[in-house]
């Protein structure tokens, strides 16, 4: 590698010692002539990159120019979005309103009311619930009570009864015991 620079840097020496001296190769002279004939190649590629700079240069432009037309394209597709959403929106609701921001704003607050109703009316229907609840627990209750009442009366008629009967078969008891003390005594007496 080092000789390959060296050999680089000899031969730069000697070029420029034959430009001091006049002396001209033939290398030298063929890279002159083929320069003035290549004098008009080199314009014409000058023009042709000129020509293709300015053309890309107008293509850019162009796509600029088309860029910023669908821009307000697409912004003037979305003003009429909008304006159709608020004519919707007013026939919907009868409020006119002036923008898409007020219009999510009132939607909102809507929501946000009707959530509210509901929530109430959710309550209110749950109040109501318990309350049912709680007239048939009081119905149920007294119908309960009822019952137990009525049997009570029933036990108490029928203990009053075997009672009155039991009564009624120690006071028969007693009598024929009675009787029977005394029909012993007549029989004692008689003999």
């Amino acid at each position: 590698m080092s000789l390959k620079a060296e050999a680089v840097s000899l031969r730069a020496d000697v070029m420029a010692l034959r430009v001091d001296t006049g002396y001209q190769s033939s290398t030298d002279r063929v890279l002159e002539k083929s320069s003035r004939l290549l004098s008009p190649v080199k314009k014409a590629l000058t023009i042709v990159g000129t020509l293709i700079a300015i053309g890309m240069v107008i293509q850019l432009m162009f796509m600029l120019m088309v860029n910023r037309q669908a821009g307000q394209f697409v912004g003037e597709a979305t003003r009429a979005d909008e304006k159709t959403m608020l004519l919707e929106y007013y026939q919907r609701t009868g409020v006119s309103v002036g923008s898409k921001a007020e219009m999510e704003l009132l939607e909102e607050q809507n929501r946000r009311e009707e959530k509210e109703q509901r929530s109430i009316q959710e309550q209110e229907r749950a109040k109501q619930e318990q309350e049912r609840k709680l007239q048939e627990f009081e119905r149920e209750s007294r119908r309960e009570g009822e019952s137990v009442s009525q049997r009570l009366r029933i036990d108490e008629e029928r203990i009053r009864n075997q009672q009155e009967e039991e009564k009624r078969m120690k006071v028969e008891e007693e009598n024929q015991r009675i009787e029977n003390e005394k029909e012993k005594w007549r029989r004692v007496l008689h003999y």
